[in-house]
């Protein structure tokens, strides 16, 4: 089950969220992709039981290649990222993909 949550963002927020009704993920893969050289990245992974009350599951700092994280035994129901900082280079956008097992 894979989802394109932020796809060329050019500014920090918030993604849109994900709601995995039944079937409430425990793994959780994040890759994210740049165009820009951005010096500093920022993401936090953010899970909710509930769609209102966020919880940041993990945070993840990066630079301008391509990088993925995980994180594991993390059950939530709903799902989504928050670009906290996108920084440096030359127009930087940031792509962040998601596979939940």
């Amino acid at each position: 089950m894979a989802f394109k949550l932020l796809d060329a963002a050019t500014a920090t927020g918030v993604s849109e969220s994900i709601d995995f009704r039944s079937r409430k993920p425990i793994n959780h893969t994040v890759q994210l992709d740049y165009t820009g050289s951005p010096t500093v990245v920022e993401i936090d992974l953010e899970g909710s039981l509930d769609g209102d009350n966020w919880i940041s599951m993990a945070s993840h700092t990066a630079g301008g290649t391509p990088d993925m994280f995980h994180v594991t035994d993390k059950m939530v129901r709903h799902l989504r990222v928050n670009l906290t900082t996108l920084t440096g280079g030359t127009s930087p956008t940031v792509t962040v993909r998601y596979e939940a097992s």
